[in-house]
């Protein structure tokens, strides 16, 4: 039996022809080599169910997430899984998954920064299903799904009056000092936070 080697989403990948004819291995590796050079996979897709694509990618992406991204992962599949309804990779498009966020926007009344997360997960599990060998997909339909508009809000800082009402207020509170840091230093409440945790540690 001819086999072939080739390059396929950056992994080196090993083919039977299944066949023993010389010319019509030769005839098959000129497919495959024109395929390639158009940029399409010389392996056909295979008609994987949804849910199993689905549990599979969790499976092989969960020791390289936190727990906390893999149960994220998992809850916005699973909710486009039982909101497609489809039962095969291969039924997934462009319109199916670009209907999903505008249904999430203005059906569950969910934020666009919601439903663009939800799209960059399927784009990550869409991405793992083309690369995958065999492919489940050939291409992957949510790259050119264009994420929901977002605003993004100015800072509001607070005037003379506000910091000192605000400080008379916290004055002789266990929570003067911080507030105090917060405001003459400018730090942001992360940088509050990371730096209480820093003098706590030294503290033990």
């Amino acid at each position: 039996t001819a086999w072939i080697k080739y390059q396929l989403n950056g992994r080196l990948i090993r083919e039977s022809l299944r066949t023993t004819d010389p010319k019509v291995a030769h005839y098959l590796l000129h497919k495959k080599k024109a395929a390639l050079a158009e940029g399409r996979s010389p392996l056909p897709p295979q008609r994987v169910a949804l849910r199993s694509c689905i549990d599979e990618f969790l499976r092989d992406t969960a020791l390289r997430k936190k727990p906390s991204t893999l149960r994220k992962d998992r809850l916005h599949l699973l909710d486009f899984a039982g909101w497609a309804g489809a039962s095969t990779m291969i039924r997934l498009t462009e319109p199916v998954i670009g209907d999903y966020l505008k249904h999430l926007v203005q059906e569950r009344d969910l934020s666009p920064f919601t439903a663009n997360g939800a799209l960059g997960i399927l784009q990550k599990w869409l991405t793992w299903c083309q690369r995958h060998h065999p492919p489940y997909i050939l291409t992957n339909p949510a790259l050119a799904v264009k994420g929901r508009p977002t605003t993004k809000k100015n800072p509001r800082f607070l005037t003379p009056d506000e910091i000192d009402r605000l400080l008379q207020t916290a004055q002789g509170s266990r929570l003067y000092p911080m507030i105090a840091t917060a405001i003459f230093a400018g730090l942001r409440v992360s940088e509050l936070r990371r730096q209480g945790s820093q003098i706590r540690e030294q503290r033990e």
